[in-house]
């Protein structure tokens, strides 16, 4: 059965004040639980301890052009064996040597208006070496060009047991952000409730700090290359959030 229409107006009518009132008590009660949410603050703070590096990592290698794949394999493997020696006689141990490329690639000649012409190969073998005394890094340098390296890179300085100075460096970072975070509780007139968070971030305890040139012959690095360790840095970056209270 159909109510008349001046009936439904007339109910609307009748609930209009209730539904006004029911959405005036939510917004009011919305507005008082935005009015009591804790006021917090947000820091991001990076920290950093420097020390004298003990890890010292080089990329060694040699390079070979031939006429013919064969060779250019036979002469790599002849130049890589005296490298591997030469490493070995260092003092150098296994588990600090491992191989990191082994290429052999066409080369070719290109002319304008013709085809490429197959020119010959080059053959390569690169093996990095973490070397730990670091006084015998110029020597080695030395010895295995010598020996017939003809490229390297590195050195590639850093620490192996990083643990202590990233731990160093998470009490630096937190010291700076709690007082940060009273310096602005302060101005604001307020007080540091809690913490409310903290989550790490960009931790680094082996930072690269320079790059050897390319050797691009035996005889590329004179004797005694001077090879200077300077500081590597342990960082961290913390992220911290602070409720504050009146």
């Amino acid at each position: 059965m159909r109510l008349p229409l001046a009936t439904c107006l007339a109910a609307l009518l009748l609930a209009a004040p209730a539904l006004t009132q029911a959405h005036a008590q939510d917004a009011a009660q919305a507005t008082k639980q935005e009015a009591v949410k804790p006021a917090t603050l947000h820091l991001s703070v990076h920290a950093e301890v420097k020390q004298v590096p003990d890890l010292a990592i080089f990329s060694v290698g040699s390079v070979s052009q031939a006429a013919t794949a064969k060779e250019a394999v036979s002469d790599n493997a002849a130049r890589m064996k005296a490298v591997f020696d030469g490493l070995a006689k260092a003092g150098m141990q296994p588990k600090d040597m491992q191989t990191g490329r082994l290429t052999l690639q066409p080369e070719y000649q290109y002319e304008p208006k013709k085809a490429p012409k197959l020119i010959g190969y080059r053959a390569s073998n690169n093996v990095e070496i973490k070397l730990r005394d670091l006084d015998k890094a110029g020597s080695l340098l030395d010895t295995l060009t010598g020996l017939g390296a003809n490229e390297i890179s590195g050195p590639f300085f850093g620490m192996e047991h990083p643990e202590a100075a990233l731990d160093e460096a998470r009490q630096k970072a937190m010291k700076t952000a709690t007082a940060r975070a009273k310096l602005y509780a302060d101005a604001a007139g307020l007080k540091i409730a809690r913490i409310r968070n903290i989550s790490e971030a960009n931790i680094s305890g082996y930072q690269p700090v320079r790059q050897m040139a390319r050797a691009a012959a035996p005889m590329a690095m004179k004797a005694d290359t001077p090879v200077a360790p300077g500081e590597v840095s342990a960082e961290i970056t913390l992220q911290v959030t602070y409720e504050l209270a009146p």
